[in-house]
């Protein structure tokens, strides 16, 4: 559990930077269609909790170090400090942080509550 709460412990920046990529997914939805039909809000908010929440399942899978090979392929031009792949990969885990991806993931399915909470009440 103290995992866990590592995440609500980041600097606010994180929590910020999903909540305005989910209000401004939202907003260009709504621009898209017309701002009078709750159906069209219901979309908007359940589309912006879906891009959301692919950003935070992409920075999940970058955390476990899906995307390390095309880092150390493209360093080919610069003089490297590892002699092979498995040292590289090994100080991009222990550079890693925590629980980064955490916030867009909550953010995003606050977003699809509140979209499908809308289409409940409407």
């Amino acid at each position: 559990m103290r995992r866990f709460s590592e995440a609500f412990k980041r600097p606010a920046a994180l929590w910020i930077t999903a909540f305005v990529l989910c209000a401004l997914v939202a907003l260009w939805a709504l621009l898209r269609s017309d701002f009078h039909r709750a159906f069209n809000y219901m979309n908007a908010l359940t589309a912006a909790g879906g891009v959301c929440i692919f950003a935070g399942l992409l920075m999940l899978v970058s955390f476990y170090g899906a995307f390390d090979f095309f880092g150390y392929a493209f360093m080919s031009r610069v003089k490297r400090k590892q002699t092979d792949y498995r040292s590289y990969q090994d100080e991009k885990k222990a550079a890693r942080n925590r629980f980064r991806f955490l916030p867009f993931l909550i953010t995003g399915a606050v977003f699809i509550a509140a979209g499908i909470a809308v289409k409940l009440v409407v």
